[in-house]
């Protein structure tokens, strides 16, 4: 059975997802694409990003009229992750689904977390999910991931410039001063007009939470896109130990319908 979580531990298994692949379960044999009875599913294919770069997920259950969120990591199959859904009690839910994957890019290795909500009633029925790609989509909402080796903190900013929020978790207490800058261009042949750009920063922020989610600095900013036809990005992330001065920055440019 599922068991209720508290915020902490959702927030713990994200980071861990990224971190170390979740089990991964002997390969079968090809199958159709037919849902399994009792199983929810996102699938892969030639049409979605190579499931080669897949590392890791989960997914987040909410009974409606239960706010208590209940979570689930993903077992890796051949071509899918899945997990059991035929021991939920009846009622229609909201499954938030959260796959990790690492990309590369001039050799770096780019964290990207896609992520989507999907309602069903539960029963008998298998539920299947087609699996992000590298379209610009309405259904699976990319992130970019900013971490270090180390992984003493994670950064999760949509890519989506219409979407204004943001999430940090924080591993280690030194780092208590962060900058995050948000740019879109529109990019014609060797031009890249910049349209629109917005930056926020915040020292000790995080109080007694190694979770901040802000959902207010960028929203003018964000507002303020549905006006232009944008089609490159900028995200610019840059954390700091004010007492050492020991900084870490990331820029991340990327590409708008293709986001590889």
């Amino acid at each position: 059975m599922y068991k209720p979580i508290q915020m902490w531990m959702l927030l713990l298994t994200a980071a861990t997802c990224l971190a170390v692949s979740c089990s991964k379960s002997k390969q079968e044999d090809p199958e159709t694409r037919k849902p399994v009875a009792g199983q929810l599913a996102v699938v892969f294919d030639n049409k979605t990003i190579p499931f080669s770069l897949i590392d890791s997920g989960y997914v987040v259950l909410r009974k409606d009229g239960n706010q208590l969120p209940y979570i689930k990591k993903f077992i890796k199959e051949k071509d899918k992750l899945q997990i059991t859904i035929d021991d939920l009690t009846p009622g229609n839910y909201t499954a938030s689904l959260y796959v990790d994957a690492h990309l590369e890019d001039n050799n770096k290795v780019i964290y990207r977390e896609y992520r989507m909500d999907k309602q069903f009633k539960a029963g008998n029925d298998g539920i299947e999910v087609s699996g992000p790609t590298t379209s610009w989509k309405k259904d699976w909402k990319p992130h970019v991931v900013f971490t270090n080796e180390t992984k003493e903190f994670y950064a999760y900013v949509p890519l989506i410039g219409e979407d204004p929020t943001f999430e940090i978790i924080r591993n280690n207490k030194k780092w208590t001063y962060f900058y995050i800058e948000r740019a879109a261009h529109e990019r014609k042949g060797a031009t890249n007009k910049l349209l629109s750009g917005f930056s926020y920063q915040c020292s000790d922020c995080f109080g007694n939470s190694e979770y901040l989610y802000n959902k207010t600095a960028f929203k003018n900013w964000s507002t303020e896109l549905a006006n232009y036809s944008w089609n490159n990005g900028v995200i610019v992330f840059m954390i700091m130990d004010q007492e050492t001065g020991e900084d870490i920055q990331y820029p991340y440019v990327f590409d708008r319908p293709d986001l590889q």
